[in-house]
């Protein structure tokens, strides 16, 4: 463990989450079930407790996961982790019978969250936000790094949205307004003169520096591949 990690674990966390996965992890006769055990327990504490050296972006929940449906999950865990470390029949039983809970309280939860999700959906609605809370409701990462964004017009959840405030505030921060007459009349004066190129370019290097045709820029357009929008 690097030095940076250590200064930023909290160990109250690490203690806490150790006391609470020795609970879920039944303990075992054979030394090396319990040892596997002790690994377990080590390292799912450190996961909630100690940063990792490259830390990955965790996939987000789904809409309609809540505290009651991770607290069924973890009953079925530890079931079967019981019915591993001792298979029998009752064991094997409470298993099905924990799982199929499990299943059950998750169908009844995306039922609930679906019929909300459609009732408010209506004529006016914007096919692209309804499509975007699809993939939410779905547990689907968006395409969009930024989730959030807290402009004037308030918070910004769409990446249409988030992408028109962003070339929204560059244009403003861009214009010619904001400099000084001096410059964007010396702007002016380059952009109106014809450009000519350097006398000591070879062929090839001319041919590249030559305009380009509008053929030229319709048959780069078609080769193109990609989903950038336009």
């Amino acid at each position: 463990m690097r030095n940076s990690q250590r200064r930023l674990a909290d160990w109250d966390k690490f203690e806490h989450f150790c006391e609470f996965h020795s609970r879920l992890f039944p303990f075992s006769s054979n030394v090396r079930q319990e040892s596997s055990r002790f690994q377990k327990i080590i390292r799912s504490a450190a996961n909630y407790s100690i940063p990792q050296s490259s830390p990955k972006s965790a996939k987000p929940a789904a809409r309609w996961w809540n505290s009651e449906l991770c607290a069924f999950r973890q009953q079925k865990q530890f079931a079967w982790h019981e019915f591993k470390r001792t298979r029998s029949k009752a064991n094997l039983m409470q298993y099905k019978k924990s799982n199929a809970i499990f299943r059950r309280k998750a169908k009844a939860a995306k039922v609930l969250c679906f019929q909300k999700f459609t009732s408010e959906i209506n004529s006016s609605s914007n096919p692209k936000k309804i499509w975007a809370d699809i993939r939410r409701l779905s547990g689907l990462t968006s395409f969009s790094p930024i989730s959030l964004l807290n402009s004037p017009r308030g918070n910004l959840l769409y990446p249409q949205d988030i992408a028109l405030e962003f070339a929204l505030h560059f244009s403003n921060v861009f214009s010619d307004s904001i400099f000084s007459p001096e410059f964007s009349s010396s702007k002016l004066t380059v952009l109106s003169s014809p450009y000519l190129p350097p006398s000591n370019l070879s062929s090839s290097a001319r041919f590249l520096d030559s305009d380009i045709s509008i053929l030229e820029l319709l048959f780069a357009l078609s080769v193109v591949k990609g989903k950038t929008p336009l």
